[in-house]
């Protein structure tokens, strides 16, 4: 609720700001790198809270309709923005996002729920380390997090769209336009899949199942050789990746108990967000020295060896099966 309430406290004053023309460059750079950090707080907090409320035999089933929510408010933010800069200007659409960030400031207290005691209180760079440690130690966590970690690095189409209109299609920014709204038909269809397969306990196959699907359809989307066919593919690789966040993100629940599961978490959004950001970085190095087309065909090749290569060293991952009823803790 406090991470909310800072979100809109700052989209006001950005918006009080640029109504007033008060609004400076270096005022938006730091709005943002503010909106990010306050992202990235929020997600273990949010984690953490599903299970208090949530029965332990409904947890898979809440937790993959807690991603598909959260996916489709990523999804639809950006096409509600795409809609809303045709009909209003940067100040208006300010207002409105300030609107949106009322609505979530308001709805966290009306969570009925409250923190479990700790036996003892620790320091934040204390708990830092021990969540840090028991990541490292955990039998699946890290063959989960560094599989998805290399896969989006050299992969992750939704921060460069643009790049891949213009250089796989030839194309402009409508074709920018229409692969983000297929990438988000696809990733509806995904989560509609990830809500249907909840009960299915093997969340390890599924995970390097989907990772080997969205690997392989990089090599499609490298080929693809009108936009028509590349939107299929984006759908298609919007439906994989909903799936794989969807499982990730239930194991993580499963397999660590209430005190660290927060920390886990917070790891998990670390390296999502450091490997968004470094694809866009190999993203356009290697499209300059290769061609766009040639670095999907790499992307798919380094993709599928990775989740060979991560399902080899960690056999634990394809052995895990999810508990019937109940959280299991696999390391103490």
């Amino acid at each position: 609720a406090s991470a909310n309430a800072a979100v809109l406290a700052i989209l006001v004053a950005v918006a009080t700001a640029a109504t007033l023309d008060l609004l400076e460059f270096w005022m938006a750079w730091v709005a943002l790198g503010a909106l990010g950090g306050l992202a990235t707080f929020v997600a273990p907090a949010r984690a953490t809270i599903t299970p208090r409320v949530v029965p332990p035999r409904y947890l898979s089933a809440a937790v993959t309709l807690d991603t598909s929510t959260q996916m489709t408010g990523w999804i639809l933010g950006g096409l509600i923005v795409t809609a809303l800069a045709v009909g209003l200007d940067a100040i208006g659409m300010l207002w409105v996002a300030a609107g949106f960030a009322l609505i979530s400031a308001i709805m966290p207290a009306l969570i009925k729920t409250s923190a479990r005691a700790v036996s003892e209180r620790q320091s934040t760079l204390r708990m830092v380390i021990e969540g840090t440690r028991y990541v490292i130690r955990h039998p699946i966590l890290p063959g989960l997090f560094i599989l998805d970690w290399g896969i989006t690095v050299i992969s992750y189409y939704r921060e460069i769209l643009p790049l891949l209109a213009t250089g796989l299609f030839m194309a402009g920014v409508g074709a920018a336009g229409a692969l983000g709204t297929v990438n988000a038909v696809g990733s509806a269809c995904g989560m509609l899949l990830a809500l249907f397969l909840v009960n299915y306990r093997a969340k390890g196959i599924m995970v390097l199942a989907a990772s080997a699907v969205y690997a392989s359809l990089l090599f499609a989307l490298g080929a693809a050789p009108w936009l028509w066919v590349g939107m299929i593919v984006i759908a298609m690789l919007g439906a994989a990746d909903a799936v794989t966040v969807a499982v990730r993100q239930v194991t993580v629940h499963l397999t660590t108990p209430d005190e660290m599961r927060g920390r886990s978490f917070s790891v998990m959004v670390l390296m999502a967000q450091t490997a968004n950001n470094l694809c866009i970085i190999w993203g356009g190095f290697w499209g300059d020295e290769i061609g766009v087309d040639r670095t999907y065909f790499l992307g798919g090749v380094i993709g599928l060896g990775a989740t060979l290569l991560i399902g080899l060293l960690w056999r634990s991952i394809s052995r895990y099966r999810a508990p019937d009823h109940a959280p299991d803790t696999l390391v103490s």
